[in-house]
């Protein structure tokens, strides 16, 4: 997981991999912003682009509907047409449990994120709260950006106000 380069997982549920629908699974990090950076060639030939972000409190639905706005405004910006949603919170769901069901909602057959999000399988000592098992029972393909940071151009990061 340090490649520092993008890293695709796919589960055993995965029959086949289809980049028409991605959700961009979005946090306010250096891994996510990353992420999106890394995903750009695979989002060009997506036909349904949805940014997602699971809110850690009940009260942070706003600010984070704001957050991935500005998402959906950057990839505008570089010709991609993206919706910006806020789940409703679900009690007693892992966030694995609420991506699977909003990415089956969505017909996605990629998840984008930032590996800061799905790490606690891998190394628990990364585990955050809205990170619980992001990888395991999924049955779509996971993008993810690892490690330390490559080189990138400075027009091409995620600059998100």
């Amino acid at each position: 997981m340090q490649a520092g380069r993008p890293l695709l997982m796919v589960t055993d549920g995965v029959n086949w991999l289809d980049l028409r629908r991605v959700l961009i699974v979005w946090k306010d990090t250096p891994e996510a912003r990353r992420a999106v950076v890394d995903a750009l060639p695979r989002l060009r030939n997506a036909k349904d682009i949805t940014i997602v972000e699971l809110p850690e409190d009940a009260g942070d639905g706003s600010a984070a509907m704001g957050r991935v706005t500005d998402v959906a405004a950057w990839l505008a910006r570089h010709g991609l047409a993206a919706i910006a949603r806020i789940p409703e919170a679900a009690r007693n769901q892992t966030a694995a449990a609420q991506l699977e069901k909003i990415a089956y909602n969505i017909g996605a057959g990629l998840i984008v994120a930032g590996a800061s999000f799905a790490l606690p399988r891998a190394d628990p000592r990364r585990r955050h709260a809205s990170s619980d098992d992001a990888i395991g029972p999924l049955r779509v393909a996971v993008a993810l950006t690892a490690g330390e940071p490559r080189p990138i151009e400075e027009d091409a990061r995620v600059q998100v106000s």
